[in-house]
């Protein structure tokens, strides 16, 4: 993904991260969580979400 944004001179960041710590360092215009809430085990964390 971010070699493609570079290319296209996109500003685009990309971090991986455990979205249960995950706490924003700054504001951003748009999260996209991917492949997450099929990850966790505990229907409790899944209705977190």
């Amino acid at each position: 993904m971010l070699n493609i944004a570079k290319k296209d001179n996109l500003k685009i960041e990309g971090e991986v991260i455990n979205i249960l710590e995950f706490v924003p360092s700054q504001n951003y215009s748009i999260i996209i969580l991917d492949r997450l809430l099929h990850m966790f085990k505990s229907d409790k964390i899944r209705k977190m979400f």
